[in-house]
């Protein structure tokens, strides 16, 4: 599977961007530094693409305790709203260890994670959970980050099954190192929602060389039919080649739109385009190459 290469750091880390693809970024709760939208913005001037919007929740109380958390986890959604988080965007709880810890010998990891999901979803934000193993398989409902460093840091990654996002090494040069799973929806850096990767822009074609090919390819065609029946290549064939790379050089090409999606869908012929008018010039192309090929036939 193709990973998006990733970090996250709690506060900007410009000279650390370059070759990442998706950044983590702090938004909300009890972090020690909220990123601005300015500082969100500069990622994309560094090659960035994707963005994980991330909230904190309270470290200092078992905000779990009172109906699973579910008012502390609405704050949390709705102080990332106020921050400029538009819908569909991905936001991710940050559960550190000691709270996952403390969750789990409670009990009700399972509960507090659907009541995020709730939070989130009644929002229209995609869930995201970033926690360690243990605490993330009682998530059944969020796209789950796995917080799992190995004593051998990987040279080339790869996801687990059923995690979408991998933070395999912490602390380099103030970031931590991540993977996420294409064919995701991302924040971007100016704060649209974008799929991941956005494929590349299909080559617009050239109607020029389209031409010079068709008239290359239907001359080969009528030489080798004039020779197979017994005599060279006449004046007919070389009309009728000029004619049906006269009729291609017409057909108009639309520039390429565009996908809205990361499936982009089979694009619909465009109005300008008449195959009637190219059908009926190679019919009579054809018709000549037969009344050549009759005359032919008639001195033997």
């Amino acid at each position: 599977m193709t990973v998006l290469t990733g970090a996250d750091s709690s506060t900007p880390q410009p000279a650390q961007y370059k070759g990442k693809k998706v950044w983590g970024v702090y938004v909300g709760g009890a972090t020690p530094h909220v990123w601005t939208k300015e500082e969100v913005a500069e990622l994309g001037a560094h090659g960035v693409e994707g963005v994980i919007p991330i909230v904190v929740p309270p470290q200092d109380t078992p905000w779990w305790d009172e109906n699973f958390g579910y008012a502390t986890l609405e704050a949390l959604v709705r102080e990332a709203m106020a921050w400029g988080l538009p819908e569909g965007s991905p936001l991710c709880l940050d559960v550190e260890e000691a709270q996952a810890a403390a969750i789990l010998k409670n009990g009700s990891a399972a509960d507090v994670m659907h009541a995020w999901a709730v939070a989130t979803r009644v929002h229209n934000y995609r869930t995201w959970t970033y926690a360690n193993r243990d605490f993330l398989a009682n998530d059944h409902w969020a796209l789950r980050w796995l917080a799992e460093w190995p004593e051998v840091t990987p040279t080339e990654p790869g996801l687990l099954a059923n995690y979408q996002g991998w933070q395999y090494r912490g602390g380099v040069d103030g970031i931590d190192l991540d993977i996420f799973e294409e064919g995701r929806d991302y924040l971007t850096p100016d704060l649209k929602v974008v799929n991941l990767p956005v494929p590349a822009p299909m080559p617009t074609p050239d109607p020029a060389a389209a031409a010079a090919n068709a008239e290359t390819k239907v001359e080969e065609q009528t030489e080798a039919y004039a020779a197979s029946h017994g005599g060279p290549p006449n004046d007919v064939s070389r009309e009728t080649s000029e004619n049906v790379a006269g009729a291609v050089a017409q057909v108009a090409i639309p520039e390429p739109t565009p996908p809205t999606t990361a499936h982009p869908q089979e694009e619909s012929a465009p109005a300008s385009f008449n195959p009637s008018g190219l059908i009926d010039t190679l019919k009579s192309a054809v018709a000549g190459l037969e009344a050549w090929y009759n005359q032919e036939s008639s001195k033997s």
